[in-house]
């Protein structure tokens, strides 16, 4: 076992330290110094360990540790305090993304470094190199610049190396065959009516559920985790209202959890008589396949979509089900998100005031709904043109 040791300054203060056997070729025992409490000395040999485990352990990871008590920790040390106290501030599922992209992108480039030793020039070349090969993961930038924050509150930097960082442009390259990855996410009416008409024809487990579920999602624009949550005791068929209270969501330990909806916002949405009688369909079928499965059937809290075990479905599922159903039939991609930004899309189309659609969509401001109303209109000009050139080219070729 490692023993930590402390010796005495000149001026009072305690020097901890301790011996480690690194058991690399060149380098088999060294010892590290300068840490200002027994708890930093501790955490030191626990990161050191870790390497050791996983292989990892190389004399770069031992200088990032080296005389840790006098501003010379590693990135990864301190975007690991920043993730602690980040996660108090946010959601879960917010938490989990952040953390995810922490530990895929940001911590295999710095995470042994000093974070002393990182400097604007490798921040802008990491930058530059991350946006190369995934140009949608500019926010990671953000984190970055927040740990270096972390870090110059605590006394261990001067400054942060990541504001000076420059953001560089990349053309979008799109490739024969993969358009539509760079259309809008969301169905005009023509193509939504026929993705709803292949999911009710899809021969697939559980179908009815499926078509229900991505049909009222495209005729009310709830959040896919507000509609996993739902329970028949939210809907009031006599005034056609569905009550919007709670979502589905992932926790920080990878655990489904319900909370507030998104801004923590209640809301209600009025459907019509159409969407009423499939949700009413739906009920039915749902009941009859409860009996036969012998599961109780809970009066008040029981889920308009369930699983097998008559629990909340995983919120990914939905993604498989959507794949499946364009691949099967060959439409055109979209993500389930997309099916809220298609009614939002249909909103605005049929003539729905702006306010109408932001209380409807669970917008906070109408800052939010603004942005997807001008993005909406800008894709709608663009067909607009690309029509009225088809027409002028018809015409002068006669």
């Amino acid at each position: 076992m490692i023993k930590i040791k402390c010796t005495f300054k000149k001026n009072g203060e305690i020097n901890y330290w301790f011996r480690y056997y690194a058991g690399l070729i060149d380098l088999k025992h060294t010892t590290f110094r300068g840490f200002k409490t027994e708890d930093e000395a501790m955490e030191a040999i626990i990161f050191l360990n870790k390497h050791k485990r996983n292989g990892t352990l190389t004399k770069d990871v031992l200088k990032s540790v080296s005389n840790r008590g006098i501003n010379s920790q590693s990135f990864e040390h301190f975007a690991n305090l920043w993730l602690q106290e980040y996660r108090n501030t946010v959601e879960s599922s917010t938490f989990r993304k952040t953390k995810g992209l922490v530990k895929n992108h940001l911590l295999p480039y710095f995470g042994n470094k000093a974070i002393k030793s990182i400097d604007v020039d490798t921040c802008q070349i990491f930058f530059n190199q991350l946006l190369s090969e995934f140009p949608s993961l500019d926010e990671t930038k953000s984190y970055a610049k927040n740990i270096f924050e972390f870090a110059v509150g605590r006394n261990a930097l001067s400054k942060n190396p990541m504001k000076f960082v420059l953001k560089p442009k990349y053309k979008k390259e799109i490739v024969q065959g993969e358009e539509d990855c760079f259309k809008g996410n969301f169905y005009t009416i023509n193509e939504l009516h026929k993705f709803l008409k292949c999911a009710r024809d899809i021969k697939v487990a559980n179908s009815e559920m499926k078509f229900t579920f991505f049909y009222l999602l495209s005729f009310t624009g709830m959040r896919k985790g507000e509609a996993y949550a739902l329970q028949w005791s939210d809907i009031n068929f006599e005034e056609n209202k569905i009550y919007i209270t709670k979502a589905l969501s992932y926790s920080s330990e990878e655990k489904l959890y319900v909370k507030k909806p998104k801004n923590r916002k209640s809301r209600y949405i009025i459907i019509d008589d159409e969407t009423a009688e499939i949700l009413k369909e739906w009920h039915q079928e749902q009941k009859a396949i409860l009996v036969k499965r012998g599961q109780k059937q809970f009066n008040r809290t029981q889920l308009v979509f369930m699983n097998k075990f008559n629990k909340h479905i995983n919120p990914s599922r939905s993604n498989d089900w959507i794949k499946k159903i364009q691949s099967t039939f060959g439409l055109k991609l979209i993500t389930t998100h997309g099916l809220r930004h298609s009614h939002c899309s249909h909103c605005f189309e049929s003539g729905m005031k702006i306010r109408d659609v932001m209380n409807r969509l669970g917008h906070i401001n109408v800052h939010t709904t603004m942005n997807v109303y001008d993005w909406v209109t800008t894709e709608s000009k663009e067909e607009a043109v690309k029509k009225f050139a088809e027409y002028k080219n018809k015409h002068l070729a006669a």
